[in-house]
């Protein structure tokens, strides 16, 4: 899935039904409350870890290096799904 830096990308979810897609929305708002209890997790590792490199390895900051390396700065799943199912209730 590679994308330029300007290009949105969306993909096809008009085969889903409504149930489906207040399925995958629950789903997304579940992601979304995970992700901001992680950055709480991280915020906390930060203030009372003084060793970066026990920081590194507990926050899962190596993890997000090699995947920037690998897949470089492609948008995340969920941002795509979401930007989806916006487009395809606008069109």
């Amino acid at each position: 899935m590679k994308a330029s830096r300007d290009a949105t990308i969306f993909i096809d979810l008009s085969f889903l039904s409504p149930e489906e897609e207040a399925i995958i929305q629950k789903v997304l708002v579940r992601d979304e409350d995970l992700k901001k209890h992680e950055i709480v997790r991280v915020r906390k590792l930060r203030e009372t870890l003084p060793n970066q490199k026990e920081l590194k390895v507990l926050s899962g900051e190596w993890f997000e290096d090699l995947k920037s390396k690998r897949y470089g700065r492609q948008p995340h799943v969920s941002a795509v799904v979401r930007s989806s199912m916006r487009w395809k209730k606008t069109a």
